[in-house]
């Protein structure tokens, strides 16, 4: 049995999340993906989300791709 943390993930805004990639269709609910990025100083369960690996293994990022490794 597996075991479900919630994260919350903070991108860039709308209109440059679709200069990166980003459709309404990108993510549905239910979808498991891979999230790269700093965690929240404090600790907590939020985080900067740079990139995101999506179930079919397409990459998109939540913020300038430049800044991701």
């Amino acid at each position: 049995m597996s075991s479900v943390t919630k994260w919350k993930f903070e991108v860039t805004n709308p209109n440059a999340l679709l200069r990166l990639g980003w459709t309404k269709e990108t993510l549905k609910a239910g979808d498991v993906v891979i999230v790269e990025g700093p965690r929240a100083k404090d600790g907590t369960n939020f985080g900067m989300g740079r990139t995101w690996t999506l179930p079919d293994g397409r990459q998109v990022f939540g913020n300038n791709p430049d800044a991701v490794r």
